[in-house]
């Protein structure tokens, strides 16, 4: 377990109720993470959380709805004040982490299904993900959920189509009726979407198999012989300094066409440099997409990773993921940067969350991948333990070593811990029904 600044984990729950009227900024931000994280079943919670909600700062304020998420599993009433913020909130960023928090608060948040739908369509790329991600969490109801993520893999940009195929993974045999969609996602332009469609095939349809490597699951890698530029056309719009938005629309156009735009990878690379920070997060992200096999485009990616004063660096993290590119240099430099973010605020979790999401996905089978991966189950972040448990259940033929920790997971205070240990346990265990496994348990006298 990490060693947190200022012995988070030692604080009394007196020492953090003092702390939520602390004038510091940063120590109100601790405060409102420890609520949630570590007192979501005190009484007096939901009151101290309120004031945090409406706190000057914006990332007290979004702590706080985070908070208010995983205390949602003890406290009811927690869900109708997230509901009720994320209907008069006009800030992206805030809306996308209360919509993240519904999700954490699962099934129980489901009167607030109509409001997440709405906000899938939002022009806001971050709060609408977060609302897809929160559907396949909640989970309810499965009909309404489910036809929402397949309007969602049809329509909307390769990020999206990750996270629906991500949520009906989650929902898994009740999403029965968007098997065809999947299938079809097979032949998506993205081959991490394509994988990610084999996996949620293998939940909602249990006689589906995977093919083999020679499968066009992974038949488009391209070739390093990127000397050509892209169009005069998308290097003008991606590089037009006078117009941001037009910039970003233009970056995210180029990540869209997949690997079959390696041309314009040197535009990618140059835009990974702005000053701008949204223009080189969004081109580090584009160049993922477009990057899959693509040694260069790791090569520039690791680079920026590397840098202490980079102020995207999860988003970095997150598109070395989406390069699929294996090896130990990028599994090891993952490694190290979830290591170094230290703390408890948004973008440290955030960051740390890309990466551990991206390690899962290009580190090398065998016991080095299984052995970083379990090392989060103990994480003082629940957040991190959820997808650690995930990741594991998701290779479980290395993953055995992982079953006594997952058997600890399985007891964790939060709900959506024990959900995705239960999950991990259920694929290492071969049992034949992943909905049954807390009867596994019960019958092994685990629980």
């Amino acid at each position: 377990m990490k060693n947190y600044p200022r012995g988070l984990l030692l604080e009394t729950f007196e020492e953090v109720c003092r702390k939520t009227r602390s004038e510091h900024r940063l120590s109100r931000v601790e405060a409102a993470w420890q609520l949630g994280e570590l007192y979501p079943n005190e009484d007096e919670v939901l009151s101290l959380l309120h004031p945090l909600l409406i706190d000057g700062d914006g990332d007290v304020r979004g702590t706080a709805a985070e908070a208010l998420g995983k205390i949602g599993a003890f406290q009811s009433n927690a869900i109708a004040v997230l509901a009720e913020m994320l209907e008069g909130k006009d800030e992206t960023d805030f809306n996308a982490r209360v919509a993240y928090a519904l999700g954490r608060a699962g099934k129980k948040a489901s009167a607030a299904v109509p409001r997440l739908i709405s906000s899938i369509w939002d022009v806001d790329s971050h709060a609408s993900w977060a609302a897809v991600w929160a559907l396949g969490e909640i989970a309810a109801p499965a009909k309404q959920v489910v036809s929402q993520l397949m309007r969602v893999v049809g329509q909307r940009d390769a990020s999206h189509r990750l996270v629906a195929l991500w949520a009906l993974q989650r929902i898994g045999r009740a999403a029965q009726a968007a098997i065809p969609l999947v299938k079809a996602c097979l032949s998506d332009s993205h081959p991490i979407v394509r994988f990610q469609a084999a996996r949620t095939l293998g939940e909602i349809e249990p006689t589906w198999k995977k093919t083999d490597g020679q499968s066009p699951l992974f038949s488009d890698l391209p070739q390093d012989g990127f000397t050509a530029g892209a169009s005069e056309d998308s290097a003008a719009k991606s590089k037009d300094a006078k117009n941001m938005d037009l910039g970003v629309r233009a970056i995210e156009d180029i990540g869209e066409i997949g690997p079959s735009g390696f041309k314009q990878i040197p535009v990618l690379v140059g835009l990974l440099h702005n000053q701008e920070p949204e223009i080189q997060g969004t081109a580090a992200e584009a160049l993922g997409k477009i990057g899959y096999g693509s040694s260069v485009a790791v090569s520039e990616l690791l680079g920026v990773l590397g840098r202490k004063d980079c102020p995207v660096r999860a988003r970095v993290a997150w598109a070395l993921g989406w390069t699929g590119q294996g090896g130990t240099e990028v599994a090891e430099q993952l490694a190290r940067f979830m290591d170094e973010v230290q703390g408890v605020t948004h973008s440290e979790i955030e960051a740390r969350w890309a990466a551990l999401w991206s390690f899962g996905q290009v580190a090398d089978e065998g016991e080095r991948k299984v052995e970083t991966i379990m090392s989060m189950l103990s994480d003082v972040e629940s957040d991190l333990r959820f997808l650690a448990a995930e990741c594991l259940g998701s290779i479980p033929a290395d993953a055995k070593p992982a079953l006594p920790h997952l058997w600890q997971a399985a007891h964790d205070l939060h709900a959506t811990v024990r959900n995705r240990a239960l999950w991990a346990l259920s694929k290492i265990e071969g049992w034949s029904d992943p909905g049954q496994a807390s009867y596994g348990w019960t019958a092994r006298g685990r629980l």
